[in-house]
C-alpha cells in the first residue's frame, strides 16, 4: 500500500510541474528512472 501512495504521490508531483509548463527530456526522465533516483533528481530540481 505504501508503494501506491508513493507512486500516487509521484503523479501528482509529476502533473504539478507539467501544469506550470515544466518539461523534461524523455530520456534524462527514463535515465533517473532505470538509475532509481527520480525523486532526488526532481528534488534537487525543484525543491
Amino acid at each position: 500500500m505504501q508503494k501506491v501512495t508513493a507512486f500516487t504521490g509521484l503523479i501528482q508531483e509529476i502533473s504539478y510541474l507539467l501544469d506550470k509548463g515544466i518539461l523534461f527530456p524523455f530520456e534524462e526522465v527514463y535515465s533517473q528512472i532505470e538509475n532509481k533516483k527520480l525523486i532526488d533528481w526532481l528534488e534537487d530540481k525543484f525543491p
